[in-house]
């Protein structure tokens, strides 16, 4: 009996052990090794970080004298898409010595995943200032910095590029304003500012090169090295008002040429060109931010100094452009009244005014700016509307006659005699 009781109760514990197997399946496991792009030796303190893209969860871990990392528990889970960075440094006490290298993973299975990585040895850039651009209505906006070879090409796929306001800058925790850049190395820096324009009621971007003086950055491993990215942004901003002041010296060269006065906007271009000298050597002086943004200032008054002298340009050339319009019909009414004044047969009348207007239309396209621009941009508009305008003024005049016949009477003047004295 006992031998049948002690059976029974082995039977019972394995019962448990299967069902407690059975009850706790396999978790899943993500492991591997962080070595030396270069050496191929292990990195160790290497960080780990894990992001689960579902839930939006990270977890934080650390390789050992090895360099291997081993991760399991709650924080993987079957058939979520995971994130996983690998990097050496403190971003607190601005110090890296490996970039940051990062791979994606669905875990569809419970089997153990390996996730090993080849860091790049790596050096900091921390930027410093504000992103002063002229085209902004503020010294703020969302910057984009990214890590290019020397002849401005792509880094290789193994090394994070994107930092500043990028996604992987954010899943890592790295502050805008540090780019991790690979160690002796030459790089340059692409810099991407996004801002808001009050006066064109925009979002717009404006994008630069940063460079180390005038030479690529080329640092060792695990230094730091601070960008004053106030001088970058404004030194864009120059070249940015530089441009525009030789679109509006050009565009006020063109409007001097086919003939409007334009001693008032020249004066003002004067004023701006100044200005800008101004702003140029307080830039090449500045020591602080105050002074960073004085220039920035300087250099906003100056583009809104510009954009008045264009609207003005606009405003003359839209009134002279339309004024040439109606002038063909003021010239072929003259026209016909000079013809009255100079003959008394219709014949002679007509063809007077024929070849009168034709000398008026050639004067008009010579002497006035406004016929000038229609007849070079849109010389059909300019021919029809003075076809239209000469035709209706000697249907008027030379048809109504044949139509409706004036009463004569002694003594009275008649409206065709009164048109020449008009």
């Amino acid at each position: 009996i006992r031998d049948v009781e002690r059976s029974r109760g082995l039977g019972d514990v394995y019962k448990r052990q299967l069902n407690n197997c059975a009850a706790s399946p396999i978790t899943p496991r993500i492991y591997g090794k962080v070595v030396d792009f270069s050496t191929g030796a292990p990195i160790p303190n290497a960080t780990i970080i894990i992001w689960d893209l579902n839930m939006l969860d990270l977890g934080i871990y650390f390789t050992d004298e090895n360099g291997v990392y081993n991760v399991s528990g709650s924080i993987l889970k079957l058939g979520h898409t995971y994130r996983i960075y690998a990097f050496r440094g403190n971003f607190t006490k601005n110090m890296v010595d490996y970039v940051p290298s990062v791979k994606k993973l669905k875990l569809e299975s419970s089997e153990g995943k390996n996730v090993s990585f080849s860091l790049f040895p790596g050096a900091l850039i921390e930027l410093k200032g504000s992103p002063y651009l002229v085209q902004s209505s503020s010294p703020v906006g969302r910057v984009f910095v990214k890590v290019l070879n020397e002849n401005g090409s792509d880094l290789d796929d193994h090394l994070i590029s994107e930092y500043g306001s990028s996604v992987n800058a954010w899943f890592l925790g790295l502050n805008w304003r540090k780019i991790i850049v690979p160690a002796n190395m030459p790089v340059i820096l692409e810099a991407q500012i996004q801002y808001f324009s009050k006066e064109q009621s925009r979002i717009g971007k404006e994008v630069f090169y940063i460079y180390d003086g005038s030479s690529p950055f080329l640092l060792p491993q695990g230094s730091t090295k601070y960008i004053e990215l106030s001088e970058h942004s404004l030194r864009r901003s120059l070249d940015f008002v530089n441009s525009k002041l030789k679109e509006t010296t050009e565009l006020l060269d063109e409007f001097q040429k086919v003939g409007f006065v334009t001693f008032e906007e020249r004066s003002s271009l004067r004023s701006a060109q100044q200005k800008i000298l101004e702003a140029s050597i307080l830039l090449t002086h500045a020591q602080n931010e105050t002074d960073y943004e004085k220039v920035w200032i300087i250099l906003r008054t100056v583009l809104g100094d510009m954009l008045l002298i264009s609207m003005s340009l606009q405003h003359m050339r839209f009134v002279s452009v339309t004024s040439a319009v109606y002038l063909s019909g003021i010239m072929a009414v003259f026209s016909v009244v000079l013809a009255f004044f100079f003959f008394e047969e219709n014949k002679k009348k007509m063809l007077s005014s024929i070849l009168i207007y034709m000398i008026f239309l050639v004067s008009l396209y010579f002497l006035y700016p406004g016929a000038h621009i229609v007849i070079d941009e849109n010389v059909k508009l300019f021919l029809e509307s003075a076809a239209v305008s000469f035709v209706g003024v000697l249907a008027i005049v030379f048809g109504i006659p044949h139509f409706w016949k004036e009463r004569t009477i002694e003594g009275e003047v008649s409206w065709r005699s009164a048109i020449s004295i008009i």
